[in-house]
Parts: structure tokens; C-alpha cells; sequence
């Protein structure tokens, strides 16, 4: 039993399969979710499109809280040494990195704002809502200014235009 917690964790020459686990899953459904979104886009309003649709905010929700298990997990194991002898090459992997894990935490939370404006349901069954979606949405608009765009960008039937103040 101890060769096998041991091999879960990470080590300071490699990632555990506890890491890699939680990597391919969460790239996997990434990849999954937006080959779906593309695919729903170019379809007509059909009860298939709807079903793609429903399993899309679903994986995506579980993709948000698997994301949050993985900074869990990394919180407690300690990570591979980077084996770049240049310091810049080390904190551009770490950049990117952090880049990275701010982007699949914000793109779920992006999907779960929008569809809590219509108190869709996830895997069928359980609503999973932001109480006043679209204040929520105005809100975080006027806060983060042109940054707000990039939502537009990730969900772009989904949230109204920016009001431009003459």
C-alpha cells in the first residue's frame, strides 16, 4: 500500500499519477467541450443541440470543480524542479503555468454565470445559480472595465454589449 501512495505523489524529479491524472482528465474535457461549443454553433436550434448543450455546461461545471481539486492537490505535493539552467525560462514556465490555471477556473466560471441567467440545470437535475445573474454580470463589467471583453469573446451570445458612457 505504500509503494502505491508513494507513486500518487509527485517527486521532486516527476509528477505522480495523481497529477497526471487530474492533467489528462481536465484536457481531455477541455478539448472535449470546446470541439462540442463549436459543434453547437453551427447548429439550427434542435432537440440534439439542446441535449450537446446541456452536457456541455455539465462537463464544464465539473471541469471548474476538477480544477479545484487539482490546486488542492498541488497545494499538498511538492512540485518537479525545473531542469532549465536559465532563470527566465523557469519563471516564464511558472507564468505560463499560473496563466494557464487562471484560465480553466475563469472559463467555467464565465459559462456558470451565463447560464445562471436563464437557472439552467446541470446533468439534469440540480440547478446550480448565481442569485441575479445579469446584476452579477453588470457588476463584474463595470469592475474589471475592458477585461470584460474577454467574456464577451468565451460566451459571445451570452452577455449584452458594453454600454459605451458618451
Amino acid at each position: 500500500m505504500k509503494g502505491i501512495m508513494a507513486e500518487l505523489k509527485n517527486t521532486k524529479t516527476s509528477y505522480g499519477y495523481g497529477a497526471k491524472f487530474f492533467h489528462w482528465l481536465i484536457a481531455l474535457l477541455v478539448i472535449g467541450l470546446l470541439a462540442a461549443g463549436l459543434y453547437m454553433d453551427a447548429m439550427d436550434a434542435s432537440p440534439l443541440k439542446f441535449k450537446i448543450y446541456n452536457w456541455h455546461k455539465s462537463l464544464g461545471f465539473m471541469v471548474l470543480w476538477l480544477v479545484a481539486l487539482r490546486l488542492i492537490w498541488k497545494f499538498f505535493n511538492s512540485q518537479p524542479d525545473l531542469i532549465s539552467p536559465h532563470r527566465w525560462e523557469r519563471l516564464t514556465a511558472r507564468g505560463v503555468h499560473f496563466l494557464l490555471y487562471i484560465c480553466l477556473f475563469l472559463q467555467p466560471l464565465s459559462g456558470w454565470l451565463m447560464s445562471s441567467a436563464d437557472s439552467q440545470r446541470i446533468f439534469g437535475r440540480w440547478a446550480a445559480c448565481i442569485e441575479n445573474a445579469h446584476a452579477t454580470a453588470r457588476k463584474v463589467r463595470s469592475r474589471i472595465g475592458p477585461s470584460y471583453e474577454w467574456l464577451r469573446i468565451c460566451h459571445p451570445k451570452s452577455l449584452p454589449p458594453p454600454v459605451v458612457a458618451i
